[in-house]
């Protein structure tokens, strides 16, 4: 029988055209543009990297698992990861590849099964677009900096990888509820009654499994849609603002630059400049 071939891309190497790139520190920085639609075989990358998409879209297969990337998700694959790619129409995305020293220090860390999509409603998202920002403003020049947010960002994975505990059970289903009604007003007594549990004990326990509180995550979510709405439409930010869930624009504005780190008309015109 024939084996499939399997292409190993070389550092710096996509089947997209590099617009850009820029190596900080042992950190190498892409923008990838694909123009249209297309499938691509399967094939494998010499260094481990994040991949952050932020205009269009593309499905990943593994091992007989396929999950969908949309805009503002994230995924952390390692070196050798053996994968297929659907690239849905136009897309664009952000590359984060870890040089040599870097596989050096993670790979007794990270193997083929640390594949983690769980990233995409995560802080890493995050991590990566004040990342792009700061990289498509010509603004990264200090490698320790760039070094700190991708440790940050690996930690984040590793503790993914290396849970002690599974889940509480109920999280997921609050986690998928938030996913569900972003744009709506809803309160922890009404998540509460849905699980059938104490709003307080809810708090607590999706704090400690998560890190962060459930407010917070609700607002991480709205953010990714609203940064989504604005690559993707000419809608105003009034607009986003309603269609996001937020009570007016200058709400929007506020939760948009806690966590991204600038205002949502300065992240469009950025983006869209681009």
């Amino acid at each position: 029988m024939m084996r499939t071939m399997i292409e190993r891309l070389a550092p710096g190497k996509w089947y997209g055209h590099v617009e850009r790139a820029q190596t900080v520190g042992g950190v190498l920085l892409s923008v990838v543009r694909h123009e249209h639609a297309r499938s691509i075989g399967l094939h494998e990358h010499a260094w481990s990297y994040f991949l952050l998409p932020f205009a269009g879209g593309y499905r990943e297969t593994h091992d007989g698992v396929t999950i969908t990337y949309d805009p503002f998700s994230i995924g952390f694959h390692p070196a050798g990861f053996i994968h297929s790619d659907d690239i849905l129409g136009p897309e664009k995305f952000f590359a984060i590849e870890l040089q040599t020293e870097w596989q050096s220090r993670i790979g007794h860390l990270f193997d083929v099964s640390a594949w983690r999509f769980e990233l995409q409603h995560g802080e890493a998202v995050w991590l990566a677009v004040q990342l792009l920002q700061r990289f498509l403003n010509d603004e990264l020049d200090d490698a320790f900096e760039v070094d700190s947010i991708v440790s940050e960002m690996l930690g984040i994975a590793l503790r993914l990888v290396d849970r002690d505990r599974p889940q509480r059970a109920w999280v997921g289903d609050v986690k998928r509820m938030l996913r569900a009604g972003y744009a709506e007003r809803i309160s922890l007594e009404e998540l509460g009654s849905r699980i059938g549990i104490h709003p307080a004990s809810l708090s607590r326990g999706f704090r400690l499994d998560e890190g962060i509180t459930v407010g917070e995550y609700l607002s991480r979510i709205r953010i990714q849609q609203a940064c989504r709405q604005m690559t993707g439409a000419n809608a105003t930010l009034a607009e986003v603002a309603a269609a996001c869930g937020f009570a007016d624009q200058s709400h929007l504005t506020r939760v948009f630059k806690s966590i991204t780190g600038s205002p949502p008309g300065v992240f469009r015109d950025l983006i869209s400049e681009r």
